[in-house]
């Protein structure tokens, strides 16, 4: 996914923006043994002062500056060689090439062994997929882009309809 991002300005704030998202998954899969889909994530990012206060702990913090920060940072202080955009395109194009390759006789390696399962068991797919966080992630951004920002968060009535006539009776 990285080798899409066209600048390296942009691979550099992917990148961080990936470490720290992997270290938060890893932390509340770990530790709580939650999949982190789009609800999870929603429910990671719309919490409260409480329940945030409920989840801090010292292995949530240091798991996220060991794993997320500090990669983050180190991706910012790694100088990369200077190359033109067509050598840096073309270095793209065979690294993608070749990933979709390698991909590719997986699949078709492994594919009659794991079909069945995992139609029938998404939930593990979710799982072991390393890019489920990411996409969720994204997922929901784009989810709240589309909404209305006077809309309230959560409906909990859910779909109300009157069923009886309005009368002044108590």
């Amino acid at each position: 996914l990285l080798a899409l991002v066209p600048t390296r300005v942009g691979l550099r704030i992917a990148a961080s923006a990936l470490f720290v998202v992997a270290a938060a998954s890893s932390f509340f899969a770990s530790d709580y043994g939650a999949v982190m889909n789009t609800e999870m994530m929603r429910n990671l990012i719309e919490t409260d002062r409480a329940e945030v206060g409920g989840l801090m702990s010292f292995d949530l913090v240091a798991h996220l500056l060991v794993l997320g920060v500090a990669p983050a940072v180190l991706v910012w202080r790694v100088t990369l060689p200077s190359s033109t955009w067509r050598a840096q395109l073309r270095q793209r194009l065979i690294f993608i090439g070749c990933a979709l390759a390698v991909c590719a006789v997986a699949l078709f390696a492994c594919s009659a062994n794991y079909a069945v399962f995992f139609r029938e068991h998404k939930t593990v797919r979710y799982a072991l997929s390393p890019a489920a966080p990411v996409v969720s992630l994204a997922r929901l951004l784009s989810a709240k882009q589309k909404r209305d920002p006077h809309a309230p968060l959560i409906d909990p009535a859910g779909n109300v309809q009157r069923i009886g006539g309005i009368s002044d009776k108590p």
